[in-house]
C-alpha cells in the first residue's frame, strides 16, 4: 500500500507541462497504433487479398479454356462418328489425328445405347491401353519422379507411367438411327504443353514477373505435375514434381478447392488449386493457376513503407504541436507560479502577462493580477497597523516594565516589614493582629511574585533580557534554594519532597534565571498537586545535556491541553480558585530557549512531569540574548 501511494504522489508531483504533454503523446501513440494496425490490414487486403482474389478468377478462366478444349474434342469426335458407318478408314483416321492434333482415335463396333450423343472426360489411361493404343504414347507419357520441398509423406509415388487424358466420345449410326458403335478421340495431357502455355497466355499476356511471364497453369495426374510452365532453378519444367502436402491433403483427399499461397517447386505463389474428376466423379488430376506472391510482398512493403513514412511524419508533426500547445496551456501558469514563488518571499508586487492567448486563461491571469494588486495593498495596511501596534506594544511593556521595577522595590520593603511585624521583631502580636499579618505577608508574597513575572515578561517581549551564564552546581545553586523556599507551604500541604540530584552536577547557566524556573515548576506542582502527595525533583548527566524534571502527584493533564500550557496568560486545568497570572510556563519557556534548551509536560497515569533540558555549552560570563 506504501508504495502504491508514493507512485500517486510522484505522478501528482509531475509538473502540469508534462502531464498535458504526456496526455497528447498517450493519445498520438494510440492513434499511431491503431492506425499502423489499420493500415497494414488495409494493405494487406488490398495488395495481398486483391491478388488472391484475381487468381481465383483465372482459375475460373483456366476451367473456361479446359472446358471449350472438352467441347472442341466432343465437336471432333461427333463429325468423326457421322463418317464412319462403315469400316474404319485408317487413312481417314490418319488425317484426323494430324489435322485435329490428336493422340489417338478408337472406333468400337457395337451394339448398345448411351444417354448422351457425344460426351468428353478426363481419366486415367493405364500403362498397358497405352501400348495398345500406340507404342509413342506410352513413351511420351513416362516421368520421372522428382523430389520436391515440402511435398506430402505420400507424394513418393514412383515415376509416372499412366497417362491423363483428355477424351470425347460420340455415336456411330446407321441410316436408320441405331447405334452401331462408338468413336473416342482422346489427346494425353502429359506433357502437353501447349495446353497449359495457351492458358497462361490467356490469363496473363504481356505480365512479366522477375524477366518472365507473371503466372503459370499446371495440371496434375494425382498429385505429379505431368504438364506445367512452373520452372525449376535449372530454368526447365517442373515436371514430375508433387503437391504440397498441405494443398494435396485439401484438393486429393478432401476433394476441396484450395485458395490461398503454397510452396510451388521452390518459391511461395498465391495459388488456386480445383480437382479434376472423371465421369464417375473420382478425383483424377488438379487444375492449378498461380502467380508468384514476392513481387505484390515488395508493393505491400513498399505501400507500408510509404505509409509508416507518413504516419511518423505526422506524428513527429502532432508532436510538436502537442508541445507547443502544452506549452501554450501550461506557460501562463508558470507564470503565476512563479509570481506566487515571489509573493511567498514578501514581495507582492508582481504582475503576469494576460495575453495567453487562451481566453480563460487569461481571465485566471486578470484575476491573478486583481488578486495580487489586492494583496499588496492590505499587505501596506497591515504594516501600517503592525507599525501603529508595535508602536503601542512597546509603550506598553516599557510601562509594565517601568512600573514592575518600581513596584519590586516597594514591594519587598512591605513583605520585609510585614514579616518583621508577623515574627514579632517590632513587638508582640495578639493572635488577631498576627493573623492579619500573615495573610496581608501572603497576598504581598502572591504580589511580589506577578510583579517579578510581568518585568521578566517585559524584559522577553522586548528581547532584552539577559544571559549571564557561568558554571554552576545545579543542587546548590538552584534546586536546593528553590525547595528551600517553599518548604513552609510544602509542610502546610503535607506534601513531600524527594531529591534525585547527584551532588557536584555541573552545568553551565544563568543560575537566577534558572532558579526562576525551578521555582515556577516547583510552585506549580505545589499549586496542583494532590494534598498529602509527593513532588519528585530529578536532574541527571545525560552525555550531551542535563535532564532536570519536575513531578507532581495529581490529575494528569489532557494530552489536548499540552500544547496551550506554555501560552501567555494560560492556565492549567482545575486552576480554578487558584491564585496565578497565567505567565509562570511561558517566563519559563523563554528562559529555556535562551539558555538553548528544551522544555516540555510528560502526563502520566499518576500526576505530570515537566521535563527541561539544557546543553552542557561552554562558560560565558555575558551572553547576551
Amino acid at each position: 500500500m506504501s508504495m502504491h501511494f508514493r507512485g500517486r504522489k510522484h505522478r501528482a508531483d509531475l509538473p502540469l507541462r508534462v502531464r498535458v504533454f504526456g496526455g497528447f503523446l498517450a493519445v498520438i501513440l494510440v492513434i499511431g497504433i491503431l492506425t499502423a494496425i489499420y493500415d497494414a490490414w488495409f494493405v494487406n487486403r488490398k495488395v495481398i487479398g486483391r491478388a488472391q482474389r484475381e487468381v481465383s478468377y483465372n482459375l475460373k478462366t483456366a476451367w473456361n479454356v479446359y472446358t471449350n478444349e472438352c467441347g472442341r474434342l466432343e465437336l471432333i469426335a461427333e463429325v468423326l462418328a457421322s463418317g464412319a458407318g462403315g469400316a474404319p478408314d485408317p487413312g481417314r483416321i490418319a488425317r484426323a489425328k494430324k489435322a485435329y492434333g490428336l493422340d489417338y482415335i478408337v472406333v468400337r463396333r457395337t451394339s448398345g445405347t448411351m444417354a448422351r450423343k457425344v460426351f468428353s472426360e478426363t481419366r486415367i489411361v493405364p500403362l498397358a491401353e497405352l501400348h495398345r493404343l500406340g507404342p509413342d504414347l506410352a513413351k511420351r507419357s513416362f516421368i520421372l519422379d522428382v523430389p520436391t520441398p515440402m511435398a506430402g509423406p505420400d507424394g513418393g509415388d514412383g515415376d509416372v507411367t499412366d497417362a491423363l487424358a483428355m477424351e470425347a466420345t460420340a455415336c456411330i449410326t446407321g441410316p436408320d438411327g441405331s447405334v452401331m458403335g462408338f468413336l473416342t478421340a482422346g489427346k494425353l495431357l502429359n506433357r502437353n504443353f501447349d495446353l497449359v502455355d495457351r492458358i497462361r497466355d490467356i490469363l496473363f499476356a504481356g505480365q512479366t514477373s522477375d524477366g518472365g511471364p507473371a503466372g503459370n497453369v499446371t495440371i496434375f495426374l494425382k498429385d505429379r505435375r505431368i504438364t506445367t510452365n512452373v520452372l525449376t532453378d535449372a530454368g526447365e519444367r517442373a515436371i514430375g514434381t508433387h503437391l504440397s502436402s498441405q494443398v494435396s491433403d485439401n484438393v486429393l483427399v478432401h476433394g476441396k478447392p484450395y485458395v490461398d499461397r503454397a510452396f510451388v517447386v521452390n518459391d511461395w505463389y498465391l495459388t488456386a488449386y480445383e480437382p479434376i474428376c472423371d465421369r464417375r466423379g473420382a478425383i483424377v488430376g488438379v487444375l492449378y493457376v498461380g502467380i508468384r506472391e514476392k513481387p505484390f510482398l515488395l508493393l505491400k512493403h513498399q505501400m507500408l513503407g510509404n505509409m509508416l513514412a507518413i504516419l511518423l511524419g505526422a506524428a513527429v508533426l502532432c508532436v510538436f504541436l502537442s508541445y507547443w500547445i502544452a506549452g501554450g496551456i501550461t506557460r501562463p501558469l508558470d507564470e503565476m507560479i512563479s509570481a506566487v514563488k515571489t509573493m511567498k518571499t514578501g514581495n507582492l508586487s508582481v504582475e503576469v502577462k494576460t495575453d495567453t492567448g487562451v481566453s480563460e486563461l487569461a481571465i485566471l491571469a486578470g484575476s491573478f493580477n486583481r488578486m495580487a494588486s489586492s494583496l499588496a495593498l492590505e499587505k501596506e495596511e497591515l504594516l501600517v497597523a503592525n507599525e501603529k501596534l508595535n508602536a503601542a506594544n512597546r509603550n506598553y511593556l516599557d510601562m509594565v516594565g517601568f512600573v514592575s521595577h518600581e513596584l519590586k522595590g516597594i514591594i519587598g520593603s512591605l513583605v520585609m516589614n510585614v514579616l518583621s511585624l508577623k515574627d514579632g521583631f517590632l513587638g508582640p502580636l495578639n493572635e488577631k493582629q498576627a493573623r492579619a499579618a500573615t495573610a496581608t505577608a501572603r497576598i504581598l508574597e502572591h504580589f511580589e511574585t506577578m510583579v517579578k513575572n510581568y518585568l521578566d515578561l517585559s524584559h522577553l517581549e522586548r528581547g532584552d533580557l539577559r544571559i549571564a551564564k557561568r558554571e554552576i552546581d545545579l543542587l546548590e545553586q538552584v534546586v536546593q534554594p528553590s525547595l528551600a523556599h517553599f518548604e513552609r507551604e510544602c509542610r502546610e500541604k503535607n506534601i513531600s519532597v524527594e531529591t534525585q540530584v547527584p551532588e557536584g552536577l555541573r552545568i553551565t547557566a544563568d543560575p537566577e534565571l534558572l532558579l526562576v524556573v525551578c521555582n515556577n515548576l516547583v510552585g506549580n506542582a505545589l499549586k496542583y498537586g494532590k494534598p498529602g502527595g509527593r513532588i519528585a525533583v530529578k536532574a541527571g548527566d545525560e552525555g550531551t545535556c542535563v535532564c532536570l524534571s519536575v513531578f507532581n502527584e495529581g490529575t494528569p493533564i489532557p494530552e489536548e491541553k499540552t500544547k496551550e500550557l506554555f501560552r501567555r496568560f494560560s492556565r492549567l486545568p482545575g486552576s480554578e480558585g487558584i491564585k496565578g497570572t497565567g505567565l509562570g510556563l511561558f517566563i519559563s519557556r523563554g528562559i529555556v530557549e535562551k539558555h538553548g534548551g528544551t522544555i516540555r509536560i510528560e502526563p502520566g497515569t499518576d500526576g505530570n512531569t515537566f521535563r527541561i533540558t539544557l546543553a552542557k555549552g561552554e562558560k560565558h560570563e555575558a551572553d547576551a540574548a
